[in-house]
């Protein structure tokens, strides 16, 4: 993000960019309310491909790579509750028939992974959006021993309002 909005500040000049970080339920209605322009927003899996920029996996992140410790119930710090990777996380857990606890809900990346880093809970993220000093319980790494089910991808999508789109 930060080359694309130099490379376009360098190329329009005059034109005032102003970034608002949210969870896609929250762009969503912000675009509806006509309060933003576009918005790069989280899609499921099964969206159109056409409109998809990129997919990204979710995966399942510790503060330790030893899975022998997680607590029963598993203790979760997830995104917003209507956001895709919470109720990603909870669905693959109900249908794994895994106990679990939502200890921390948040659309702050920041605060989800001060909690990972405290031990007090695993989140799910992004593959991409795993810093190096946490874990990744899930992926072809662990795949099978972590105990923990598969969590499936997501897309990342271009909405706009095409009727008002200047």
């Amino acid at each position: 993000l930060p080359k694309v909005l130099r490379s376009f500040a360098q190329l329009h000049p005059h034109v005032t960019i102003e970034v608002v970080c949210a969870s896609t339920p929250r762009l969503l209605a912000l675009l509806n309310r006509r309060t933003l322009d576009l918005a790069l927003t989280s899609v499921a899996e099964k969206f159109p491909a056409r409109d998809i920029l990129r997919r990204e996996a979710l995966v399942w992140v510790s503060q330790s790579g030893d899975i022998s410790n997680l607590p029963n119930p598993l203790r979760l710090a997830l995104g917003d509750p209507d956001a895709l990777d919470h109720l990603a996380a909870r669905t693959a857990l109900d249908h794994a028939k895994i106990a679990y606890q939502v200890a921390y809900a948040s659309g702050s990346l920041s605060g989800l992974l001060a909690v990972v880093r405290s031990g007090r809970a695993i989140a799910v993220l992004t593959r991409v959006a795993v810093p190096a000093d946490l874990f990744i319980l899930s992926g072809s790494i662990l795949s099978g021993k972590s105990g923990l089910p598969d969590l499936p991808s997501l897309g990342l999508s271009i909405a706009l309002d095409h009727r008002n789109a200047s």
